[in-house]
């Protein structure tokens, strides 16, 4: 699978806390879910063992910020994992496939690449497509979050989303001449 090293056009800002109460651009806190597993690898691309052949390429771009907005958080450790185009999470296997670990750059930059990801059922609930997040930073709190995408039709009606804010971290998903979808997302902390 071949990713493009293209550049992305904007910036995402987010803002407010966990059930809607604003406060200033900090991003919303939203929940963890129960697909998080322990031990996977630090690395940038998430899809490596992925061993199907459907799905979209996806990179995703953004900064980790302090809560003024605007000072870069390097060395903040990122947990990703999300269920992959056919809408499943890899909860077993050795190859940790769609989970993976990256750090900010000096500059607060992170970058990953994937498959873009596909909604599912979960009992009652019907998801839309999401990465899950998790940052922490030693004089930052630990941040759970969400990153949802523009256009997806089950927005409207996922309980977390509205209690969460959700729809403020929903970003567009544009493709490169590559065919490859091109996210940024920044995220911005409070101190401890």
């Amino acid at each position: 699978m071949a990713y493009s090293g293209s550049l992305f056009a904007g910036v995402m800002s987010l803002s407010s806390k966990l059930f809607g109460k604003s406060s200033g651009c900090q991003t919303d806190e939203d929940v963890q879910g129960p697909f998080l597993r322990a031990g996977a690898p630090e690395r940038n691309d998430l899809a490596v063992d992925y061993k199907g052949s459907n799905g979209a390429p996806l990179e995703v771009r953004g900064k980790i910020l302090s809560d003024d907005c605007i000072t870069p958080v390097p060395n903040a450790l990122i947990e990703l994992w999300h269920a992959g185009p056919d809408g499943q999470y890899d909860e077993h296997s050795d190859r940790f496939v769609f989970r993976g670990r990256v750090r900010s750059g000096i500059n607060g930059d992170y970058y990953f690449r994937t498959l873009l990801p596909k909604g599912y059922k979960d009992g009652v609930l019907d998801r839309p497509a999401h990465i899950h997040y998790i940052v922490n930073e030693s004089k930052h709190k630990k941040l759970v979050t969400q990153l949802y995408f523009k256009g997806d039709p089950k927005l409207d009606n996922d309980i977390f989303i509205q209690r969460n804010n959700g729809k403020k971290r929903a970003v567009a998903y544009p493709q490169d001449i590559n065919g490859v979808h091109q996210v940024v997302f920044d995220i911005v902390l409070t101190k401890s």
